[in-house]
């Protein structure tokens, strides 16, 4: 009932019926004294009134339906009530670098990402990632395109200005739907009051939708650094990591490593590192023991120095996952990760492939679906979507989802791999060739992917192709780490050569990030026996 009156209000019923109420006495008082001065006959005094009552029901219903707006009378919306289960999806935009040189793209970037996590403590609000909002980066696409493709109602976006030591942000709130902006403000003040603006900007649009903020007491200076210096390191750090190929992660490293060094308890930069070297070590650019051990390191540093931080219990679970080959601890900390932040994409994505990895396919179909909903245009999730499909051996749906995200965004080598092991269990032979080569060109030629293409060389009978490509592998050895499940993988069809098993068992060795994976890749299905489960299985760390 309370929320029937709340409706009332909010849709002006109650002003229309004072308003209807105020105009009728006027009308009914001039009735009676202009009425017999004129000898006007006493049916029309009569009929005014009756009008005046069937108006009234009418008055209330068009209040109801619809409501006053700068371009007019428009059909009224109904209205995301912050306190039911629905949730009004919202987001931020990268603030547009206005500084002369342009060379303060990793600050807006960080600063629009620090928005992100603030709003998303707004009861009531559902933040969009920064990978599907980045995405509109100095484009000049209209705003209800943007909405549409990201399925939201409100877009944030901003510009910033820099004068030696002072800063100029401008922030707006559009709506989608009209085209309007709820909320302006500009900010003038010294760089180092930059986490009191992001605050500001969270609390002003909470307010303006009327939406309160969870856990008022954590602010964007409760997550980082006091140290301006170390703030702006870090952004640099998670500008880098998100470009997400071997040079640019190292370079990431380097910028974390520099916050840390100017304060050595900046959980968020240890989380960084944890991050840049897990992934250093899924793609096998160094080597695993080598990676994980750091980024365990790193991740523990992190949630050491900051419990409450959402990202530094997801990187451990995925550390946990992908190297400790500990799944109840992978499970207890992708959940603890994400019960403090619910809206991380990231952790979403690395719980459904953990997972899917464990043959529950069910719950990682969700979690991928949470993920997606909120990174909606993530060519990581989009593709992990697909991999699931394929894990699930649901080659059909995997092979239609990744074409269409390939359709959307053509240039991502991880799609096509995993588009190429869908053709291949579907016995379509030329179209995983095909996929599994462009994966490989667009890579750079990364090892990674030409296991693969050895891989399709081989099962096709093309001996001369995958002979050579497994020496490239085994010379590349000698001067880089090259896993031996890679090495597996390209030899399988190499009859001359098929060591396939004995590799598999030094990849246990290795503790190669692939083989969690091994039971549900139907690649090795014909390789995998009891003893090599059980040897995964109880080489926990």
């Amino acid at each position: 009932m309370s929320n029937l009156f709340k409706e009332l209000k909010r849709r002006k019923v109650y002003k229309t019926f004072g308003a209807y109420a105020a105009i009728a006495f006027v009308i009914m008082q001039v009735v009676e004294i202009v009425f017999p001065m004129f000898e006007i006959p006493l049916w029309a005094g009569r009929f005014v009134i009756i009008l005046l009552i069937l108006g009234f029901p009418i008055a209330i219903i068009l209040s109801w339906i619809f409501e006053r707006s700068p371009k007019g009378i428009i059909r009224e919306k109904k209205q995301v009530n912050a306190k039911l289960d629905s949730k009004l999806f919202i987001a931020v935009l990268p603030f547009v670098d206005l500084s002369p040189n342009k060379d303060k793209d990793y600050f807006c970037e960080g600063i629009s990402e620090e928005l992100i996590n603030q709003l998303s403590r707004v009861k009531g609000l559902q933040l969009v990632s920064r990978t599907s909002s980045f995405k509109f980066k100095d484009g000049n696409i209209d705003i209800k395109e943007i909405g549409s493709l990201l399925n939201v109602k409100l877009i944030v976006e901003g510009s910033i200005q820099f004068a030696n030591d002072a800063v100029r942000i401008a922030a707006r709130l559009t709506s989608v739907e009209t085209g309007y902006q709820l909320w302006m403000e500009r900010y003038d003040r010294k760089l180092d009051n930059i986490f009191e603006i992001q605050d500001e900007i969270a609390s002003s649009i909470s307010r303006t939708l009327k939406l309160e903020i969870l856990g008022e007491k954590r602010t964007s200076a409760n997550r980082h650094s006091s140290d301006l210096d170390a703030f702006q390191e870090y952004l640099k750090g998670r500008y880098f990591w998100n470009k997400r190929n071997k040079g640019r992660l190292q370079e990431g490293i380097t910028h974390f490593q520099n916050a840390i060094s100017k304060d050595n308890e900046y959980a968020l930069a240890y989380s960084g590192l944890a991050d840049s070297y897990a992934v250093q070590g899924w793609y096998n650019y160094i080597e695993p023991s080598t990676a994980y051990n750091h980024a365990k390191e790193y991740a523990l540093k992190s949630i050491e120095n900051e419990s409450a931080i959402a990202e530094g219990y997801v990187s451990l679970g995925y550390i946990n996952h992908h190297y400790d080959w500990d799944w109840t601890l992978a499970d207890k900390n992708f959940n603890k990760g994400l019960q403090l932040n619910p809206g991380y994409s990231v952790g979403h994505h690395w719980y459904a492939i953990f997972l899917a990895s464990r043959s529950d396919f069910s719950k990682a179909e969700r979690s991928i679906s949470t993920a997606k909903e909120l990174d909606p245009l993530s060519m990581v999730i989009k593709t992990a979507e697909g991999w699931i499909n394929h894990m699930s051996a649901d080659y059909n749906k995997a092979v239609i989802k990744l074409e269409k995200a390939i359709k959307e965004e053509p240039d991502f080598p991880w799609s096509y791999y995993v588009l190429a092991q869908a053709y291949e269990e579907m016995g379509n032979h030329d179209l995983a060739l095909k996929n599994y080569k462009h994966a490989f060109e667009i890579s750079n030629e990364t090892p990674f992917y030409l296991a693969g293409l050895g891989h399709i060389y081989g099962l096709t009978d093309n001996n001369e192709n995958a002979q050579n490509i497994l020496d490239q592998l085994k010379a590349l050895r000698e001067k880089t780490f090259i896993s031996s499940i890679d090495l597996a993988l390209a030899g399988m069809g190499v009859k001359a050569d098929n060591q396939t098993l004995d590799l598999i068992m030094l990849g246990i060795e290795e503790r190669v990030s692939a083989l969690p994976y091994i039971t549900v890749d139907p690649r090795f299905a014909n390789y995998i026996n009891d003893e090599i489960i059980n040897c995964i299985e109880t080489r926990k760390m």
